[in-house]
């Protein structure tokens, strides 16, 4: 698989800054359509057919899904970010568990992550 960057309601001026990025590490992008929020991520990225009546769909913060990216390219590009200045404030990496999930079922476990996190927690028993 090309490694591949999905993105959520990013905003222009960081859109085109992770484009630059992008080119640099041969990574393609895919700005995701808010009427693609409910799609299976594996079907946004060309994977499995989009489904036909997918579920509700909201992904209000901006967020960033990287697929097919080995540790090194992850470290490299998660550091151009850094350096670049582009904060977002959800990411995460395409998984097994995760890529049949849409994209707004994976903003809210994020956000259940994330404030398991806050709050000093674990987020998920095992």
């Amino acid at each position: 698989m090309k490694p591949t960057v999905l993105l959520y309601g990013v905003e222009e001026t960081k859109l085109r800054t992770i484009q630059v990025l992008c080119v640099r590490f041969k990574i393609r992008v895919r700005p995701v359509k808010p009427e693609e929020y409910g799609q299976p991520l594996e079907a946004v990225l060309g994977f499995a057919a989009m489904v036909q009546a997918p579920e509700e769909s909201d992904v209000p913060e901006e967020m960033l899904v990287m697929a097919g990216f080995s540790a090194p390219l992850m470290d490299s590009f998660l550091t151009g970010l850094r350096q670049n200045r582009v904060s977002l404030p959800l990411k995460a990496a395409l998984t097994q568990t995760n890529q049949s999930w849409s994209g707004t079922a994976l903003y809210r476990e994020l956000c259940r992550e994330r404030e398991a996190f806050r709050q000093g927690r674990i987020a998920h028993e095992g």
